[in-house]
């Protein structure tokens, strides 16, 4: 299947960002995004081989570039392994945690992503946001306390009985 694609750099431009970056990942973005410039008719299953990275995230990394550009490409954090989580201020998820302690509206991951990168101008994939619920005692499903740590007596109370 191809991609829908918008070039909003030249093949120029874009090789000067992979010559003159240090960050692997970041060059695998740009690589993907050079694919697309050079042959805007290159299927998902091309990329998907050549990168070995997944459909999913060739998706969110062209959204993310269409939105934002190379600078959004540039903020993206990894979601794997505690390395990058560990970078992520911790005041981020204070704030979104107090937000969502006031129970105004419903919280979905995809929704708290937006909200960080508007508020604080980074990216932080939607699993990474997910952990951080969940260390902090959160269910990440529906983004309020987890009912396992919560009041004895009440969750006896709530409990249906026959």
């Amino acid at each position: 299947m191809a991609i829908r694609f918008q070039e909003n750099n030249t093949l120029q431009e874009i090789r000067k960002e992979m010559h003159e970056t240090k960050d692997g990942r970041y060059l695998t973005r740009l690589s993907m995004i050079e694919m697309l410039i050079k042959n805007p008719n290159t299927k998902v299953e091309t990329i998907t081989e050549k990168l070995m990275i997944s459909t999913a995230t060739i998706y969110s990394w062209i959204n993310t570039y269409h939105k934002s550009g190379l600078e959004g490409l540039k903020r993206i954090l990894r979601n794997g392994g505690n390395h990058n989580r560990s970078k992520i201020d911790s005041k981020i998820f204070d704030t979104l945690l107090d937000k969502i302690d006031k129970q105004d509206e419903y919280w979905s991951a995809p929704k708290m992503r937006e909200w960080i990168e508007k508020k604080y101008s980074v990216i932080i994939n939607v699993e990474t946001i997910r952990y951080h619920l969940k260390k902090r005692g959160y269910s990440y499903t529906s983004a309020r306390p987890s009912p396992s740590k919560g009041d004895r007596d009440a969750q006896g109370r709530f409990k249906k009985v026959d």
